[in-house]
């Protein structure tokens, strides 16, 4: 689950070393000894694509995939390595399973700097100013503030994987997502609830060098997950918000 997760990464040298080569040594000693391969692929790997978010195991619908910056390309590349193994028939020990993982958010991110997830700056924004700055949209689809993304709580992402590790012959790529999109403005208006504060939010250009590789929409489509028997309910941003900041960003 580890190597780079900065998306704004710009060198594809650096990300091909640790998201494509390092995976690729751990998968074949997996294969090797017959350990379960669970990695961390992501939603990066579908790019603007707004309302093909499918993650069907076909190896010919990911090669149309087009990734908008070089860590969703990075991850990308993996996931067409496992699954033309897979479309091969070769018998692979370590039956892999990849989790496009979409907007995580929770405990002990803290580390990741301009990488965690936008719901501890966010506090620590409004603690400190009573009012909130977020991106302005530069796409003619979504106004200010509309941009989405579908946020899971990590302690979902937690529940799959041992539910994962659990079904040893299970392989293929799976959505890691709630199914549900939610615009940053709710999330926003959702930490403000949380400390009692009047939501009070204004607009400001998004970076330049962050704004050619912004999604600016996210939906995880998670029929595979279902059909392969996980059952569980995903967290609201509701629910998982407030158990993030009452547990853990606020004590």
């Amino acid at each position: 689950m580890g190597a780079i997760s900065a998306t704004d990464e710009t060198n594809l040298e650096l990300l091909l070393n640790n998201n494509y080569l390092y995976s690729l040594k751990l998968f074949n000693i997996c294969n090797k000894h017959n350990i379960k391969f669970i990695y961390a692929s992501s939603a990066a790997t579908y790019g603007n694509s707004f309302d093909c978010y499918d993650d069907k195991n076909s190896f010919d619908t990911y090669l149309k995939l087009k990734p908008i910056n070089y860590y969703g390309l990075s991850k990308h590349l993996f996931d067409l390595h496992v699954l033309s193994l897979i479309k091969s028939g070769e018998k692979l020990g370590s039956n892999p399973v990849g989790l496009k993982f979409f907007n995580v958010y929770g405990p002990n991110e803290l580390h990741k700097g301009f990488m965690m997830s936008p719901i501890p700056k966010f506090l620590k924004e409004i603690q400190k100013t009573n009012k909130l700055k977020l991106f302005k949209s530069h796409h003619k689809k979504f106004a200010d503030g509309k941009q989405s993304r579908d946020f899971i709580y990590v302690k979902d992402c937690v529940k799959v994987i041992v539910w994962l590790l659990k079904k040893r012959k299970l392989t293929g790529i799976y959505n890691l997502g709630t199914g549900k999109s939610r615009t940053f403005y709710d999330l926003a208006k959702t930490v403000f609830n949380n400390v009692n504060i009047k939501p009070n939010i204004y607009y400001v250009p998004t970076p330049k060098r962050i704004r050619d590789g912004y999604q600016y929409y996210t939906k995880a489509k998670i029929n595979n997950l279902r059909k392969a028997g996980y059952k569980n309910k995903f967290l609201s941003i509701e629910q998982g918000v407030e158990d993030y900041l009452k547990n853990y960003l606020l004590k």
